[in-house]
């Protein structure tokens, strides 16, 4: 039987997480309204509170809850899905698949 080091397991540790600190630092924002911008000049705001994420679309919100995902940080309502991974968003409301090629612009943006 072959013993890893704890100095080799800890360097494997470290490796790995800096591979997935950008991403999750990304997906976990939640000071303010993000401002994301979409194809066809679409956009809407987004604000991440702890397990919820709140669209704000025009004058409808929709409220969606965290779910497990592999594609990045997933929330999801029967209204709608949302799927965060660094800057790259995608959305798909019921009925409207419109939302295209969508990018977390900054905070306190306004559509």
């Amino acid at each position: 039987m072959r013993r890893t080091s704890w100095a080799g397991l800890t360097m494997i540790l470290i490796v790995v997480a800096s591979h997935l600190a950008p991403v999750r630092a990304n997906a976990d924002r939640s000071s303010g309204d993000l401002h994301v911008r979409c194809a066809k000049g679409r956009s809407f705001l987004l604000r991440i509170e702890g397990e919820q994420a709140r669209v704000q679309l025009d004058t409808r919100q929709l409220t969606l809850f965290s779910r497990r995902s592999s594609l990045g940080r997933q929330f999801q309502s029967p209204l709608a899905t949302l799927i965060i991974d660094e800057d790259f968003v995608a959305f798909v409301p019921q009925d409207d698949t419109g939302w295209r090629d969508c990018r977390i612009e900054g905070e306190g943006s306004k559509p």
